[in-house]
């Protein structure tokens, strides 16, 4: 908390909401019920040096109770919080702690019964099946019939730049917000080259040194036809030329 508020960082302000006294003023900031907070807070109540594997185990457990995705994404963020603090040895010697006592904890059952899952992928996380990437893909294009409230039959069809937006985030594989942060000057169609800055790429605080330098240089995917095309279709799509986001907010800002 100490170095978020020193680096004046937005979350400070909800970190310093969450240690406090639960009220509903931080539980509605944190979007979150007291029942969600109760495990937490009980581990809190230890120094993190005294945290064991067992302990680390029976919370994961407690949140098993309320649905296996919740359980896997607590795990998911405790487990990164203890590997901050391993990378840093400043940190781990701060909190005493020499091993990470998430690292072995695992979720009862699979999130997802029904995904074929990654033998080597750990976190587990859900992966669309080729099927259904070419269900998405159908539909984004379709129309479909829906009923008001008052009985009248409406046609209903997806945005054109939600449906580029989605497109582009299957057809070349970066992040939703990396495609929806993108500005005209930052794509060379003609190079087949979309350059993300450093500024909207994610670099993970778990990353050792030299891996975290390298993510700070900014990416450049090359584009393939479908890429290519999907592209030129959300810059036709801009109405003002001065506006350089491709994906304007409200505020008409990325």
């Amino acid at each position: 908390l100490a170095r978020q508020v020193k680096q004046k960082r937005p979350s400070a302000e909800l970190l310093r909401s969450f240690f406090s006294e639960p009220t509903e003023a931080t539980l509605e900031a944190k979007g979150c019920t007291r029942l969600e907070l109760k495990p937490v807070l009980r581990l809190l109540d230890k120094p993190a040096a005294n945290v064991t594997p067992e302990a680390a185990q029976k919370l994961v457990r407690s949140y098993e109770a309320r649905g296996l995705r919740m359980a896997q994404s607590a795990l998911e963020h405790l487990r990164a919080a203890f590997n901050v603090a391993l990378d840093d040895a400043t940190q781990a010697k701060a909190f005493g702690i020499t091993a990470n006592p998430f690292a072995r904890v695992r979720v009862s059952e699979a999130p997802d019964q029904d995904a074929d899952e990654d033998a080597d992928n750990e976190r587990g996380t859900r992966a669309l099946t080729e099927k259904e990437i070419a269900k998405l893909w159908q539909d984004l294009h379709a129309r479909t019939t829906v009923t008001a409230g008052n009985g009248a039959q409406l046609i209903v069809q997806v945005d054109a730049r939600t449906r580029i937006a989605l497109l582009l985030t299957l057809a070349t594989g970066q992040r939703v917000e990396q495609v929806l942060k993108t500005r005209v000057y930052d794509l060379d169609l003609k190079g087949r080259v979309w350059t993300i800055p450093t500024a909207h790429r994610k670099v993970r605080r778990t990353l050792r040194a030299s891996k975290r330098a390298a993510a700070k240089l900014p990416h450049r995917v090359p584009l393939h036809d479908l890429a290519v095309a999907l592209w030129n279709e959300a810059v036709s799509l801009r109405t003002n030329t001065e506006n350089p986001w491709l994906f304007p907010n409200m505020n008409k800002q990325g």
